[in-house]
C-alpha cells in the first residue's frame, strides 16, 4: 500500500512539472515577442530622440529665428530674432512705465499670462495690438536703414558708444535678477539670443533712426522765401478765426431783431457767454446740457469762399468784439468775434509752464491752494532752473513735464485763451510768472522770450508736416515691404508667463548656453531600456530552466 502511494506521488509530481515544462516552454516565446517589441521601440526612440534633439538644439540655440527673414524692405532685412528684440523691449518698455497700471492695467493686460491668450477687443488679442504697435516703428526703420545705405550714411563712435552702453545697461540689469547674461537675453527675449543677435538689432535700429534725424533736418531746413511762397500759396487754410455764436428762433423778425440787440451789446466774450446761458436756463436747460452748449459754441474755422461770416472773420478789418448777425426764415445767428482771421505779426512766445489739474482733486479750493503754493515758491526764487524743477516735479502734463514743462514757439491757438491772453496781451519780459486759470485747471506760467512771428511759426510748421507727408508717402511707394506676418504671428515666442514651457534646459558652461533636450521621448527610452532588460533576463531564465526540466524527466511536450 505504501509503494503504490509512493507511485502515485511521483507521477503526480511528474505530472506537475510538465505542465510547468509546457507553460515556461510557451511562455519563453511570449517574453521573447516582448523582447523584440521593447528592442523595436527602443531604436526607434532613440533615433527620434536623436532627430528631435536635433532639431530642438537648432530652435534653442536660435538658428531658425536667426536665419528666418520677417521683413524686407530692399536690401534691408529684419530676422526673427530681431522682431523678438522689438517686440519685447517695447513691452518691457511699456511695463515699466509709470503709466502702465493706471492706463493698460485697467484694460485688463497681465503680463503674467499668455498675450496671445488675452483680448485687447473681441477681435484682437493684446499680442496682436502690442506685435502691431511694433511693426508701426519698426517698418518706418527698415525704409531709413535703406535710404541711408542708398545715401552712405553709417554708425559713428558715439553710435557705437550708445549701442554698446545699452548692451551693459542690459547686462547689469540680468546681475540684479541674479542671472546671467546669456540666460537674461534667452528667456527675456528670445530662445538662444546672443549679444551679437542683440548687437545686430541695435545696428539696425540706430542707423534707421539716424537717418531719420538726417531726414528730418533737411526738411525742417526751410528758407525765408520758402515760408514765404507757402503761406502765400495756402494763407486760406493757415489763417483761423475763433468766434462764439447763439442761434435762437422766432415767429417775426421784428422779435428776432430785437433779441439779437442785446447780444450784439456785448463787450466781451464772457458777458456773450453768460447771456446764452441765461437764455437756454430759461428754456429749462440743465447744468450738463448748458456746459456742452457752451463748450459746442465757441469754434474755429478757416477761411470759406462765398460764405458771408467767413468774409467777415477775415476781411482783415473786423476786429475782436465785433458782431456779426445772420437771419433766416424763423431765425437768427448772432456771431461774437474772439479772434479775427488775418495775418498775425505779433512774435510768437516761449515760455514754461506747471499744469495743475483741478479733476485730480476733490474741491476746486483744493487744486488751487496746491497752484497757489507753486506759484509762491516760483516767485520766491524767480530762476528759470527752480522753475524747471517745480515743472518736472509738479506738472500734470506730462509730455512737457520732462523737458521743465517747456512750451515752443507758441502761436494763438495752440493754448487755452486764458493762457493765450496772459502771453500776449502785453509784452512780456524773461522770467515773468503768471497765474491764470483755464476751466478747472491752473496754470503757473514762466515766460522766456517772443521768437518768429506767429504767421511765419503756422506756416513753416504746415510746410514742414506737408514735406514730412510727402516723403513718408514717396517712401511707402519707393521701398515697399515685405512681411512674413503668418510667421511672426505664429513663431514670436509669447512665453512672458511665470511658468514657462519649454522643452530643453540651458545650462552656462564658459559663458555659452548648452541646451540638454527635456523631454518625453527621454523618459520612454529609459522605460523601454529597462523593460528590454527585464526582459532578457526573462528569457535566459526561462530558456535555461525549460531544458533543465526536459532533461530531468526526458519528456519533449
Amino acid at each position: 500500500m505504501a509503494v503504490k502511494n509512493k507511485k502515485a506521488q511521483k507521477k503526480m509530481e511528474k505530472d506537475a512539472h510538465r505542465r510547468k515544462y509546457r507553460i515556461f516552454k510557451e511562455l519563453r516565446w511570449w517574453v521573447a515577442g516582448l523582447l523584440a517589441v521593447c528592442v523595436a521601440v527602443t531604436v526607434w526612440a532613440g533615433f527620434d530622440r536623436a532627430d528631435r534633439n536635433e532639431a530642438l538644439q537648432g530652435l534653442a540655440e536660435g538658428k531658425e529665428y536667426r536665419e528666418t527673414v520677417v521683413i524686407t524692405g530692399g536690401s534691408t532685412t529684419v530676422s526673427l530674432m530681431d522682431m523678438c528684440y522689438y517686440y519685447y523691449d517695447a513691452l518691457y518698455t511699456l511695463m515699466e512705465s509709470d503709466r502702465f497700471q493706471s492706463e493698460y492695467g485697467a484694460y485688463g493686460l497681465d503680463p503674467a499670462n499668455p498675450l496671445k491668450e488675452m483680448d485687447y477687443t473681441p477681435l484682437r488679442t493684446w499680442f496682436e495690438e502690442l506685435l502691431n504697435t511694433t511693426y508701426e516703428g519698426i517698418d518706418d526703420v527698415v525704409r531709413y536703414a535703406e535710404i541711408a545705405r542708398e545715401k552712405g550714411t553709417t554708425l559713428d563712435a558715439e553710435d557705437e558708444k550708445e549701442i554698446e552702453d545699452r548692451i551693459k545697461e542690459l547686462s547689469e540689469k540680468a546681475s540684479k535678477e541674479g542671472t546671467t547674461f546669456a540666460n537674461y537675453l534667452d528667456y527675456r527675449y528670445c530662445p538662444g539670443m546672443t549679444v551679437e543677435d542683440l548687437r545686430s538689432a541695435l545696428r539696425l535700429y540706430r542707423l534707421g533712426e539716424k537717418q531719420y534725424g538726417l531726414s528730418m533736418d533737411e526738411m525742417l531746413d526751410c528758407s525765408d522765401e520758402d515760408i514765404e511762397a507757402y503761406y502765400e500759396a495756402n494763407k486760406s487754410s493757415l489763417v483761423t478765426a475763433d468766434y462764439a455764436f447763439y442761434k435762437f428762433y422766432g415767429e417775426k423778425k421784428a422779435d428776432l431783431e430785437e433779441k439779437a440787440k442785446t447780444f450784439t451789446a456785448c463787450k466781451t466774450k464772457e458777458e456773450f457767454m453768460a447771456l446764452i446761458e441765461k437764455d437756454i436756463r430759461a428754456q429749462g436747460a440743465g447744468d450738463k446740457d448748458v456746459t456742452n452748449y457752451l463748450e459746442q459754441s465757441v469754434r474755429r474755422i478757416d477761411y470759406t469762399e462765398k460764405d458771408a461770416m467767413s468774409d467777415w472773420a477775415f476781411n482783415g478789418e473786423s476786429e475782436k468784439g465785433d458782431t456779426f448777425t445772420e437771419y433766416g426764415e424763423n431765425y437768427c445767428v448772432v456771431y461774437w468775434l474772439i479772434r479775427p482771421g488775418r495775418k498775425i505779426t505779433h512774435p510768437s512766445a516761449n515760455a514754461r509752464s506747471v499744469l495743475i489739474s483741478g479733476a485730480s482733486f476733490k474741491t476746486d479750493a483744493e487744486a488751487k491752494k496746491a497752484a497757489e503754493d507753486i506759484y509762491n515758491k516760483a516767485l520766491s526764487d524767480g530762476t528759470e532752473e527752480y522753475f524747471i524743477t517745480l515743472a518736472k516735479e509738479h506738472s500734470f502734463d506730462l509730455n512737457t513735464a520732462y523737458y521743465g514743462g517747456e512750451y515752443a514757439d507758441i502761436i494763438p491757438g495752440d493754448v487755452v485763451e486764458e493762457y493765450e491772453n496772459w502771453l500776449f496781451s502785453e509784452d512780456r519780459k524773461y522770467g515773468e510768472i503768471g497765474f491764470v486759470k483755464s476751466g478747472n485747471d491752473y496754470h503757473i506760467i514762466f515766460f522766456l522770450r517772443y521768437g518768429e512771428p506767429c504767421w511765419k511759426v503756422s506756416a513753416k510748421n504746415a510746410l514742414v508736416d506737408a514735406r514730412v507727408e510727402g516723403f513718408g508717402e514717396r517712401l511707402e511707394s519707393d521701398i515697399p515691404l515685405v512681411k512674413a506676418e503668418s510667421v511672426v504671428m505664429e513663431k514670436l515666442p509669447d512665453d512672458l508667463a511665470t511658468d514657462r514651457d519649454r522643452n530643453y534646459v540651458a545650462v552656462e558652461k564658459d559663458g555659452v548656453l548648452v541646451y540638454e533636450v527635456d523631454d518625453g521621448i527621454f523618459s520612454l527610452l529609459n522605460v523601454m531600456l529597462a523593460i528590454s532588460a527585464i526582459a532578457l533576463v526573462a528569457v535566459l531564465w526561462l530558456f535555461v530552466e525549460t531544458a533543465r526540466l526536459k532533461k530531468k524527466y526526458n519528456y519533449d511536450a
